[in-house]
């Protein structure tokens, strides 16, 4: 059994404890990540820095854009607003992309925890095809591509979430269908685990509809398999009137029902929500941060105790008609997501 970042012993009531993840690096539509030292780089791990332990619980925390700022500045900032300091990082990265990069051998220095998404795309936007890499052999770039990963996760030296192609039923992919995701994740699983990446935890990531779905996007479809998945995952948005929305409010209890049904079926897993978020109600102010604050009790409740992770997406949709998730669209929203700091039910550590 590998070291594990959060216990899958859930319990019917459990201790919430709170760190905010802030993910630092390219969104899956977004700009590029900070590129560092080439793949497979063998680092040197401070000895003071004990692995994570998380008692069980939820973590909320949020990915944050960079604007117009580096990562280390964004991070930096988003603190200062939200009047507290975040422990566990999202990093979004490509296929191609270097690891680590100074940006998160600083995390690791900081006694921090990365939540990585390595996405099937080179840094020039070409999908790379599922069924290359569930079928990639020794001496093959998908393979090798494959090994660098893992090895150079596992010099990273404390313990890891990893995603493998987060999203993978989402329309905008050219990779293949869910046989081919199926087959690809289960070999890259297979092969971290033949290079002794016993620092990873393996996060599956769908949208929030594909739990609600009966067609191609279909959750069930695309799930890997218990044995290679130690956490699920679900991206939840309160679309309302923004980029064709319903023009329904809903609140993140109706929007993660199906998910949390899902779970249900697989109760040794972890459930987590990688991205989430609302946009604000023009017509009535505040209640964004209404949103949040039912948001911040949804946890507490019984029937819920098999969450671990939720990470407010921080950032915007473009496409058209933009969809703002940002915190600090207002001043409430800012304050209502910061009460999760101040919340003696939660940690910050």
């Amino acid at each position: 059994m590998p070291p594990v970042l959060i216990h899958h012993r859930l319990t019917l009531t459990v201790a919430l404890s709170l760190a905010v993840l802030v993910m630092i690096s390219s969104c899956q539509s977004g700009g590029n990540a900070p590129f560092g030292d080439a793949i497979g780089a063998t680092d040197s791990v401070p000895p003071s820095i004990p692995p994570p332990t998380a008692a069980d619980g939820v973590r909320i925390g949020a990915y944050v854009s960079a604007r117009d700022r580096t990562a280390s500045e964004a991070d930096e900032h988003f603190a200062e607003q939200i009047g507290g300091s975040f422990g566990l990082v999202r990093v979004y990265q490509r296929w191609d992309d270097a690891f680590p990069t100074p940006f998160h051998r600083q995390l690791r220095e900081d006694g921090r925890t990365m939540l990585l998404s390595v996405r099937a795309q080179t840094r020039s936007g070409v999908d790379v095809s599922w069924r290359d890499i569930a079928e990639a052999r020794p001496g093959s770039d998908p393979y090798d591509r494959m090994v660098k990963w893992a090895d150079s996760v596992k010099a990273y030296g404390v313990p890891v979430y990893v995603i493998f192609h987060h999203e993978p039923e989402g329309f905008w992919n050219t990779n293949g269908d869910a046989d081919d995701f199926v087959a690809a994740w289960r070999n890259w699983v297979t092969i971290f685990r033949s290079r002794g990446a016993d620092n990873v935890e393996f996060v599956w990531n769908m949208t929030g509809g594909a739990f609600a779905s009966t067609g191609r996007q279909k959750a069930q479809d695309w799930y890997p398999g218990d044995d290679v998945v130690d956490h699920l995952g679900a991206d939840p948005y309160n679309w309302y009137q923004c980029r064709g929305g319903s023009g329904t409010w809903r609140s993140l209890e109706v929007l993660v029902e199906p998910f949390r049904r899902f779970g249900a079926n697989h109760p040794g897993k972890g459930l987590m929500l990688p991205e989430w978020g609302t946009v604000e109600d023009d017509a009535r102010p505040g209640r964004k941060a209404e949103w949040l604050d039912q948001a911040r009790t949804l946890f507490t409740r019984p029937g819920y105790e098999q969450f671990v992770a939720l990470t407010y997406f921080h950032s915007e949709h473009g496409g058209g008609t933009s969809c703002y998730w940002w915190l600090d669209s207002s001043p409430s929203a800012l304050a209502a997501f910061g009460d999760f700091l101040d919340d003696p039910a939660y940690r910050s550590d």
